[in-house]
């Protein structure tokens, strides 16, 4: 066989072989810039003194919750929503957008199966909040919302004005949503400083992964993490809608708030 180091120009004559090679070299750059992301991003790396929404998973103590600011919205039947509607009441919220082609329909299969999960639990709620609010209408909710069987009373699908919406996303849950249609003539109510991570949004790799949106140029990027909030309105945790451990923890952590002394 013959033996590279003493023929330079072998590799000359095996263009094949050079492309391979080329190819593996590439997929470990990929890989490893991959894994960089990851870990640069991942709540598991953070400090004590991290941002909540960055923390690893973990029940927050009461006295070390921050409450959820009170919102005004728009439910899928057309009902006005806020948050004293949800109070005492245990409720996990996602953030999700109906033209949303991949992580959206995964995330809302996901609350589909807790509303089967948590069918006897009458104090549980699920909230689902469009980050598209201009597009996603009630009725537009609805239509999606009936493809997951949400029940119409402990599913609630909201929207309403978008810069309400991404205040209330940014500001009061701590986590990433961006529009880009919004920079193209303004900063908009989307548009997140230089770098979102130091504002402490999460902003996990598969959140920036998704596809173009049907009828939709530009995707919207948002956190793919579910949030239980207890019955005083307190964010007490946050999850991971990808990992299975996450949300067995999410379960656990639910069922115990929803045992807790009602206030």
């Amino acid at each position: 066989m013959p033996d590279a180091n003493r023929d330079p120009n072998m590799w000359k004559h095996r263009p094949g072989q050079r492309r391979v090679l080329g190819g593996l070299v590439c997929a470990a750059t990929i890989g490893l810039l991959a894994v960089a992301l990851f870990v640069s991003t991942s709540p598991s790396t953070e400090s004590p003194g991290a941002p909540l929404s960055r923390q690893p998973t973990a029940l927050l103590q009461e006295q070390d919750a921050p409450r959820v600011p009170d919102f005004t919205l728009i439910e899928r039947n057309g009902r006005q929503i806020t948050l004293a509607d949800l109070r005492g009441r245990v409720w996990i919220a996602d953030f999700i957008w109906t033209r949303c082609p991949d992580a959206c329909p995964l995330m809302s299969a996901v609350m589909a199966r807790l509303q089967a999960e948590f069918a006897e639990e009458p104090d549980l709620r699920l909230v689902s909040f469009s980050v598209d609010p201009q597009y996603d209408t009630p009725t537009v909710l609805a239509s999606y919302a009936a493809k997951f069987d949400a029940d119409r009373d402990r599913w609630l699908f909201l929207t309403g004005e978008k810069q309400v919406v991404y205040h209330l996303v940014q500001q009061g849950f701590k986590l990433l949503v961006y529009d880009p249609d919004d920079a193209k003539t303004s900063r908009g109510p989307g548009t997140p400083p230089a770098s979102p991570l130091r504002q402490g949004w999460f902003a996990p790799p598969v959140a920036w992964a998704h596809g173009v949106g049907k009828h939709r140029e530009n995707p919207v990027i948002h956190s793919d993490r579910f949030v239980l909030v207890d019955r005083n309105g307190r964010i007490r945790g946050y999850y991971l809608s990808t990992d299975t451990n996450s949300l067995e923890q999410l379960k656990r952590d639910a069922t115990g708030l929803l045992r807790a002394s009602r206030i």
